[in-house]
């Protein structure tokens, strides 16, 4: 679990919001490497929805600033936010 070990463990995520990342380590050594699910921290999702609510979109330099606050990879950032901007279309 490489990408769980970025989070805060100290921190208990309440809400259940997963995503799907890619293990980049493991992928770079095994192609056939299943994703892994990415539990965010209460924290976490408040900072990314309310980042989302002033801007659906993100910047090179935003993702990696956002990325380096929430101790995520811009990867993680960039995904969140492609799948926040599906579940924000379907709605409408």
């Amino acid at each position: 679990c490489h990408a769980v070990k970025k989070l805060d463990m100290n921190r208990v995520a309440i809400e259940e919001e997963w995503m799907e990342v890619e293990d980049e380590e493991e992928n770079s050594l095994n192609g056939d490497t299943p994703r892994k699910k990415l539990r965010l921290t209460k924290e976490q999702s408040r900072l990314l929805e309310e980042k989302f609510r002033t801007n659906h979109t993100l910047n090179p330099k935003q993702k990696e600033s956002l990325a380096m606050q929430l101790k995520l990879r811009p990867r993680q950032v960039e995904v969140w936010f492609q799948n926040r901007r599906a579940r924000y279309i379907k709605a409408s």
